[in-house]
């Protein structure tokens, strides 16, 4: 058994390379430690039984290999978490004994990015429009407008650049020789970095292929380049303009304007209009490198129910005066997958700073606070509907009692948390649902006997008994046999 890691940081290139080593006969890199997918895992796998965590990765492990590999990829915080669930059962002196322990024959892959800046700009951007991956020319994902500013830009600079001393220094003082990987150097010849990186992988006697091409299309846009000339063009100003005059009492502004809507659709982010009055003479709004003395509007978006909140900041662009007010139209930070996302009501709370705010800090000192409401989709309004007892349930699944955890956003399909894609027949006329199941065929459903079914076409009675892997366990109640089917996967010509 070989373990795998991509330790890297946002916006590396870390789906490229994750598909050109599943081209090569790896399984595909996933973060399958950052809490919601851990969750899909354990549910996916049934190991939510296992409550010691070393217990638990070990069996992740073994479920989640193939031909004897496991990989992933790791973001600092994701380590960090891994090691804290773990360090509460575990005497091992060093986090490398406690990764060894766990995870069997280690190997590190230190993927990074030269130009961090385009890096910045390309997770500003995918931070804001949920775009953290393009199938094809066509895939536009949610149709969002990314919004420029410097300030944000700067900030996703300085975490890039932590994240990258933070790898720098754990790989130091754990004795770690990674494997080093540029991005740029993947790009311009794959063939020779896949080379190096799987030879140092993969038994001696196994053979790849080397693929030219991600199946990934890359993110950037026309959009990138601007941004990148804007930001190179901005920094150039803030420099000349060292060192700048005090900045005047932050009291001098205030919000005049904000065109907040009382509802808005679910996986929207719209833009909405702010207008800014000063009391004072028209200033240099163009604040220091750093992202620093920018008139900087912080908003923080939060659940009234749910621990979910966002913030943002976006800089007053430089600008003539309206009459004493200035305006900007930044976009509105609503929560997008791959986080949770819930409907119902929401609070949003602005101020005004000379440097970006975060969380309590922009609520407790908020010149404007509105509530508002995201409204489910027509989709999950049907199946609210249909189903007539759905509760929402962690990460932003739904559940019924009698039949667990599943998404409805694509109603009369369903995303279910063991079978997968199922489709429900909309017209019922019994306390049955009529269902089909890609790999079973139309079964029906009674919430009275569930986990039993049975299946229509050949009149069987199965028990559903759980999932492990990959795999569904059934038994026959007549002839009491055991049997299996893979979960409905969604590659047929009607599922979503």
């Amino acid at each position: 058994m070989k373990s795998v890691f991509i330790c890297t940081s946002p916006r590396s290139g870390s789906y490229h390379l994750a598909d050109l080593l599943q081209q090569s006969g790896l399984p595909f890199a996933e973060e399958i430690f950052i809490p919601f997918h851990e969750n899909a895992l354990t549910r996916s796998y049934n190991l939510s039984h296992i409550s010691n965590k070393i217990e638990f990765y070990k069996s992740l492990v073994r479920m989640h290999s193939k031909e004897g590999i496991f990989i992933a990829k790791l973001m600092p915080a994701q380590l960090k978490r891994v090691l804290k669930n773990i360090e509460h059962v575990s005497g091992a002196p060093s986090d490398f004994d406690i990764f060894s322990s766990i995870f069997p024959n280690p190997t590190f892959i230190h993927l990074t990015r030269k130009d961090v800046l385009a890096q910045a700009i390309s997770l500003t951007k995918a931070l804001q429009t949920g775009q953290w991956i393009k199938t094809s020319e066509e895939d536009n994902r949610y149709s969002i407008e990314p919004y420029y500013s410097y300030v944000e830009i700067v900030i996703s600079k300085n975490r890039l650049t932590q994240m990258h001393n933070f790898w720098e220094e754990w790989f130091s003082s754990e004795g770690i020789d990674p494997l080093p990987i540029v991005y740029e150097q993947l790009v311009d010849n794959p063939a020779a970095t896949l080379s190096r990186l799987l030879s140092s992988i993969l038994e001696n006697n196994r053979t790849c292929s080397f693929p030219e091409n991600s199946r990934f299309n890359k993110t950037t846009s026309s959009v990138n380049q601007l941004w990148y000339r804007q930001f190179k063009q901005q920094t150039q100003q803030a420099i000349d303009r060292w060192p700048q005059p005090e900045r005047p009492d932050i009291d001098s502004f205030r919000i005049n304007k904000v065109s907040l809507l009382p509802e808005y659709e679910k996986y929207t982010r719209p833009h909405f209009d702010i207008e800014i009055e000063s009391c004072i003479p028209e200033i240099d709004l163009i604040g220091d490198p750093n992202g620093l003395r920018w008139l900087t509007v912080n908003i923080l978006v939060e659940h009234e129910k749910e621990n979910l909140r966002s913030s943002s900041h976006f800089e007053v662009p430089p600008q003539e005066p309206d009459r004493n007010c200035y305006k900007l139209s930044p976009i509105l930070c609503l929560p997008i997958p791959p986080g949770p996302v819930y409907d119902g009501d929401y609070k949003i709370h602005i101020n005004l700073a000379w440097e970006p705010q975060y969380g309590d800090s922009i609520a407790a000192n908020a010149q404007y606070s509105q509530q508002f409401r995201i409204k489910p989709l027509a989709a999950e309004r049907e199946s609210q509907i249909f189903f007539g007892d759905v509760k929402p349930a962690k990460d932003g699944w739904k559940e019924l009692d009698w039949f667990g955890l599943f998404l409805d956003e694509h109603f009369p399909w369903i995303f279910h948390a063991e079978h997968n894609w199922l489709y429900f027949e909309p017209c019922r006329k019994s306390p049955e649902f009529r269902v089909y199941d890609k790999v079973i065929g139309w079964i029906a459903l009674n919430p009275e006997t569930y986990p039993e079914i049975k299946c229509l076409d050949t009149n069987e009675h199965l028990l559903y008994k759980g999932r492990k892997g990959n795999l569904r366990h059934f038994q026959n109640l007549v002839t009491k046999e055991f049997v299996t089917f893979p979960p409905c996967e969604g590659d047929s010509e009607n599922d979503p």
